[in-house]
């Protein structure tokens, strides 16, 4: 009953949860989506996200604004730098 009560989103995934395509060769499965925004002066700038899955490589971000695409893999803590001022 608590699914039934949630509204449906107003934006659809292009890729469904649950499809599966490939990249390089390998395969992977499309686990989550989410729409993301920020805005900046006034003006509202929306992209969104898909979790992809494969099982011997782990999770990897897919994510599409005004329709171009970003492969975002994970890197090694050790690989992160702290530099510059905040």
């Amino acid at each position: 009953s608590l699914l039934r009560s949630v509204k449906r989103p107003k934006v659809s995934p292009a890729i469904p949860l649950g499809a599966k395509g490939q990249r390089d060769g390998v395969e992977w499965a499309c686990l989550g989506f989410l729409q993301r925004s920020v805005t900046f002066e006034g003006t509202d700038y929306f992209w969104e996200e898909y979790l992809l899955y494969q099982p011997r490589l782990g999770f990897r971000w897919l994510t599409r604004s005004d329709d171009h695409w970003n492969w975002v893999e994970p890197l090694p803590p050790g690989c992160v730098d702290e530099q510059g001022t905040y």
